[in-house]
Order: C-alpha cells, then structure tokens, then sequence
C-alpha cells in the first residue's frame, strides 16, 4: 500500500467535510419541509373550521313589507307581508286575478334567509325570501319571477 500524499490526504477530509455538509443540509432541507407542511396543514384545519362555522341569523326588521313607489296599483291592500314580532305572519297577493294568496303562519330566520310556513286547505304554503344587505327590503325569486319586498315604514 501506499501512503497518502499531503494533497491527496487534504483532498480526502475535503471530500468527507463536503458528503457531510450535503448530508446536514439535505437533512435542514427535509426538516424545514416538514414544518412548512404541518403550518400548510394547520392553516388548512383553520381554514375550514372558520368557514364551517354557520353565520349569526340576521335581524330582520319586524312590520308590513310591500312595494315601495309602485302607486295604487300596488298599494297593501293588493301585495303585503306582515312579520309580527312573535314569529307569526299574514301573506296577501292579490295580484293574480286567478289566484289569491291570504295565509298566515310561522316565520323564522336562518342566515339571511327568511322562511314563512303555513298550513292552507291545499296543503302546506312556504316561501322563503332573502334579506337585502343595507336595505329593509326582502327579495324572492321563484322561476324567471323576481319579487322585492320593503319595509313600507322605510319607504316614506
């Protein structure tokens, strides 16, 4: 065998220091890897328990809704929505020469949402309306027929 030169020798720790460092910061590498994916993760669970969390119900105004500006052609008396603060209400449409609509029922509120629910001769009556952001108004659309409903106090 032969002995190791000085160069040769140096070059040998050389090789060894560096298989080493490369070794150290492949393991640095995995490491920070593995945190940056359990943060990754952790935000992910967030994420998802804040957006799973339903919304507060909102606080709809109590009182007579109908359509505001409309003139005598759509004064109460033909289109009105009464939510009394006890959760009940009264319904009149009067619109439809063929079908009048006069119920009562419950209301409740679900998010945004405002469900009535009524028992009629025909069966059980519902209607679910949306709270307008801002306004004291309530939107329904039901097909291609879009109805809005205002608090009738807000409209003067």
């Amino acid at each position: 065998m032969r002995d190791m030169t000085g160069a040769e020798a140096e070059g040998s720790r050389l090789r060894t220091a560096t298989e080493q460092s490369s070794s150290d910061l492949a393991q640095q590498l995995e490491q920070q890897h593995t945190s940056n994916m359990k943060g990754a993760l952790f935000l992910l669970a967030a994420a998802i328990a804040v957006s799973a969390t339903p919304l507060p119900d909102a606080r709809v105004p109590t009182g007579t809704y109908g359509v505001c500006g409309g003139g005598a052609a759509f004064n109460s008396a033909h289109l009105a929505l009464v939510l009394n603060g006890d959760g009940t209400f009264h319904y009149l449409n009067n619109l439809d020469r063929e079908e009048h609509v006069d119920v009562r029922g419950q209301w409740k509120v679900r998010g945004r949402q405002v469900e009535l629910q009524a028992e009629t001769p025909k069966g059980t009556w519902r209607e679910r309306y949306t709270l307008d952001r801002g306004n004291p108004c309530l939107r329904s659309r039901q097909g291609l027929l879009f109805s809005r409903l205002c608090l009738c106090a807000s409209c003067r």
